[in-house]
């Protein structure tokens, strides 16, 4: 199941670089075009609005190469956990959790994968869990079934 989560979030951020990669594109072929525009108030909004934007996708598209890098990290790591950690995959009676990769919530086949970072009060509360600890999960508690 990590492989398949690893897979769906890799495919899922690759294509949010690459899609903020044309963007970015796009608005620098926009910024160039407005650059030919006649001067005035006009023309130097519309520039500060293109690059306020670009600076914003670029935040995004950075955000989104850092996941894949971290991303990259965790699935290199090969030991079998023994306690809630960054990286662990954690199976619990309700959905699974990825520690250490923020991403909201993943639908694979009939399974829920939540993602957190390690600094989110739900991966600080269950570090250290082991198999069989119960959890909370919100108001609901839930028992850790397995780590990987």
């Amino acid at each position: 199941m990590k492989d398949k989560v690893f897979d769906a979030l890799e495919s899922h951020l690759q294509a949010a670089v690459k899609e903020g990669e044309s963007h970015l594109s796009s608005l620098q072929g926009s910024l160039a075009s407005e650059a030919k525009s006649t001067a005035g108030d006009k023309h130097e909004t519309g520039r500060a609005m293109i690059h306020q934007e670009m600076r914003q996708v670029n935040d995004t598209l950075q955000r989104s190469q850092s996941a894949l890098d971290e991303l990259t990290r965790l699935r290199q790591v090969s030991i079998a956990p023994v306690r809630v950690a960054a990286g662990v995959l954690v199976e619990t009676t309700g959905p699974w959790v990825l520690v250490g990769l923020p991403f909201g919530k993943l639908s694979l086949d009939e399974d829920l994968v939540l993602g957190v970072s390690v600094e989110a009060p739900l991966a600080q509360a269950w570090h250290g869990a082991q198999v069989g600890d119960e959890v909370r999960l919100g108001p609901s508690t839930l028992q850790i079934v397995a780590l990987h």
